[in-house]
């Protein structure tokens, strides 16, 4: 669950990032499809936060705190939602690690 929360962050943020790009805050609240492309990085993210599994992890409490910095103002911009992107990357590093196979035994790197 939680790889298929990452992948699916990571799409958001791409996507968010590319609508967000060189724009300012009151361009991007007044942008339907901005608007759109925000709630649902919000919702993939807090999914990602609720799923993923080593809530210990530095890298997922970097994750917390910069999303908690980066969303709270409502509409985020590019500079706030990149560091996002790249502690995902992080994340999916260390689960890959973790991924077992069908019949139990870990993935190997």
């Amino acid at each position: 669950m939680a790889a298929g929360m990452l992948s699916e962050s990571m799409k958001r943020v791409s996507i968010y990032t590319t609508i967000a790009l060189d724009r300012s805050l009151e361009q991007l609240q007044g942008d339907p499809s901005a608007r759109d492309a925000n709630a649902e990085l919000q919702r993939v993210l807090v999914g990602l936060i609720m799923a993923y599994p080593n809530k210990s992890s530095s890298e997922y409490l970097q994750l917390v705190t910069t999303v908690d910095h980066g969303l709270w103002k409502g509409m985020p911009q590019a500079s706030d939602v990149w560091p996002i992107r790249q502690l995902i990357v992080k994340l999916a590093a260390n689960i890959a690690s973790q991924i077992r196979t069908p019949s139990g035994a870990l993935l190997q790197s």
